[in-house]
């Protein structure tokens, strides 16, 4: 039988095309006798999603959503193409529902999937990373492909990170499949329980997901993770525990001609905005980790404002939070690059800190300078009252106080010394003693 699309001449028996994976939709008299009638739809052909996709994004703060209607910040015109209930890999993986996509350069699309996996009757989902490249990039992508898998495999030795557990290619496009952690994105959860979330379970949050990049750093060579959004951060059923989910492939792959000058349109409100213009490294999740952190706080899309350009600050859309807190999320988000954070370890320490400050119960403002936060004390002061000024004091005095328990040098034993002289005499006498005694052996 002739494929009705590229004319290639194919074999009944098959369900999909050898050259371009169009599906004949072959009739029953043309069908094998030995071939069932397939019960779930089949991929499309590849010419159908080699058109460029439209990623729309809104230049103003959205007025505050109602609970019901929490984060879910825009719509997007990405799709696969793919219908969900399509069965992958020879029927193993059933596809049940978009995560995310992103696309960055015509026809170089991620798309996330929820999937089910038949073959192994697993309760809980798997997720699904399909990866569609046009043809012009058919030459690097084994390259992408072999990088990727290496990093991903390697990453998932820890136990924060999801696991990669296969890896395949169907119709013209590649799919990683992983397993990970939690219930549920901490946007359902949110939206579930109605209502933001707050400060203290943002500080842990932002710790536990940036000692996750830091095991990324860690990588040889470095992995970046490239789209942290709400919607990949899960947690667990207590609420307690946040994991990071659906790296990037592309980042992963290192192969910066597909994402290099990438037009801002197509960029998430989540994504540095100078992205596809700078070099890819830690700063860009650090910066998509406090845009997520300002979203699921402040219920605001983190986009400037289009008068005065900069993002309005999180205490005034929340006055819940704290100014130490909004201003950390103001330092992360500033407008100038050269003024944020520039390392995870930057970050790590100026949220530890004010963990500090909140568990103290200490009121203040932190004033983020170029390197180091400093506190500015708002605790009405009194003459009895001796409270440090900032938390580099408090912690020095805190270390003072546990030298203070510890034995002082004079309270500690000191070894007994024989004096210059004594030594002396007692050599002396003990020569006296020998020549004695051999004096006394010749007589």
């Amino acid at each position: 039988m002739t494929c009705p699309h590229c004319g290639q001449d194919g074999n009944t028996d098959q369900m999909l095309c050898s050259r371009c994976g169009f599906s004949p939709q072959w009739s029953e008299s043309q069908r094998a006798p030995s071939m069932p009638v397939p019960a779930v739809a089949t991929l499309r052909p590849k010419r159908l999603v080699t058109a460029p996709l439209t990623t729309k994004y809104p230049s103003q703060p959205f007025a505050r959503p109602t609970l019901s209607s929490l984060f879910v910040p825009y719509k997007r015109s990405i799709t696969s193409q793919i219908p969900p209930g399509i069965l992958l890999h020879e029927q193993q993986y059933k596809l049940i529902k978009v995560i995310s996509a992103q696309e960055w350069r015509v026809g170089v699309t991620e798309i996330v999937w929820t999937v089910q996996d038949l073959r192994n009757n697993l309760a809980r989902p798997l997720f699904l990373t399909e990866l569609l490249m046009p043809e012009v990039a058919r030459e690097i992508e084994p390259s992408l492909l072999r990088k990727a898998t290496r990093s991903f495999l390697s990453a998932g030795r820890h136990a924060q990170m999801p696991t990669l557990i296969d890896v395949f290619a169907e119709a013209g496009r590649n799919f990683f499949v992983f397993d990970g952690s939690g219930i549920e994105t901490v946007a359902n959860r949110c939206r579930r329980m109605g209502n933001l979330l707050s400060e203290q379970d943002a500080l842990q949050c932002m710790v536990q997901i940036i000692e996750q990049l830091q095991l990324l750093a860690q990588e040889f060579p470095p992995l970046v993770h490239g789209l942290i959004r709400p919607e990949h951060i899960r947690v667990d059923v207590e609420g307690q525990n946040y994991f990071l989910h659906h790296p990037s492939l592309v980042f992963a792959g290192e192969v910066p001609a597909l994402w290099r000058g990438i037009e801002p349109g197509l960029l998430t409100p989540y994504s540095v905005p100078e992205l596809g213009r700078t070099a890819i490294d830690e700063r860009i999740d650090i910066y998509s980790l406090l845009a997520t952190i300002y979203h699921l706080t402040t219920g605001h899309l983190p986009v400037p404002d289009s008068g005065s350009g900069f993002i309005a600050a999180a205490q005034q859309s929340n006055p819940a939070l704290s100014a130490s807190f909004s201003a950390l999320l103001g330092r992360g988000l500033h407008v100038m690059p050269e003024k944020r954070f520039q390392a995870l370890v930057q970050v790590h320490l100026a949220i530890k800190r004010l963990q500090i400050e909140l568990g103290s119960g200490q009121q203040g403002a932190i004033e983020w300078g170029e390197q180091s936060p400093i506190v500015t004390s708002q605790a009405p002061t009194s003459s009895s009252a001796s409270a440090p000024s900032d938390l580099l004091t408090s912690n020095i005095k805190g270390r003072d106080k546990e030298r203070a328990m510890l034995l002082k040098n004079e309270d500690l034993p000191r070894p007994q010394k024989l004096s210059f002289l004594l030594a002396w005499i007692i050599a002396i006498v003990v020569f006296i003693l020998v020549l004695a005694l051999m004096s006394s052996m010749l007589r």
